[in-house]
């Protein structure tokens, strides 16, 4: 699987393959990772877009890295979509691959 970029995020396992094979209510649940670094990650805003005739989120949480700091997350508003948001200014967390959040999917149709 791949690393986030600098200033990128990705989802999905940090090893192996992104996504488990899965088949009709299933639920997935991914990591949200980003890289910030050297610098600190003092505020995020992630949106994850799926297709809803395919995929459901089921609940988000804030991720292992990201605990302690401020974190709020939005699902099925609207039902394709998934929001999450972070921010602390006091915040010294850097790294390069930062579990922000964790996010879970019920598979409707594989």
């Amino acid at each position: 699987n791949l690393d986030p970029a600098l200033g990128d995020l990705d989802l999905g396992s940090r090893f192996g393959l992104q996504f488990p094979p899965s088949v009709r209510n299933d639920i997935l649940t991914m990591d949200v990772r980003v890289n910030s670094a050297s610098a600190s990650l003092i505020t995020f805003q992630v949106v994850v877009q799926f297709d809803s005739a395919a995929l459901r989120a089921t609940k988000c949480d804030v991720g292992v890295d990201w605990r302690g700091y401020a974190f709020s997350c939005t699902i099925d508003n609207p039902v394709f979509e998934a929001l999450m948001v972070g921010a602390d200014p006091q915040s010294t967390l850097q790294g390069a691959h930062l579990t922000i959040a964790t996010m879970s999917l019920r598979v409707v149709s594989a």
